[in-house]
């Protein structure tokens, strides 16, 4: 983050997408038919509740999965680069 309080157009996406993910998770977890069948409220408040856990754990699993990813491709890279680079190099003797 900026220490100037000015976000990107990144930042303002993403924090939107998170809190809609939320939203909708929570609000999907609450409405399944089979699991709400309980005697009322409490059934209702708890299975809403786990929804927003399990949909909060959602968010940063995706993170670790995208650096995880970007991170193999970045090793597969430099294998790639430094055959290349050692061919090209001058042999000193």
């Amino acid at each position: 983050m900026r220490a100037t309080g000015k976000r990107s157009l990144g930042e303002i996406v993403a924090n939107g997408l998170i809190i809609t993910m939320v939203v909708l998770g929570t609000a999907f977890f609450v409405n399944l038919p089979e699991a709400t069948q309980g005697e009322g409220l409490m059934a209702k408040l708890f299975i809403g509740f786990m929804g927003a856990i399990i949909t909060i754990q959602v968010i940063p699993a995706l993170v670790l999965l995208a650096a995880m990813i970007k991170g193999v491709a970045k090793a597969t890279r430099r294998e790639t680069e430094q055959p290349a680079a050692a061919e090209t190099s001058p042999e000193v003797e």
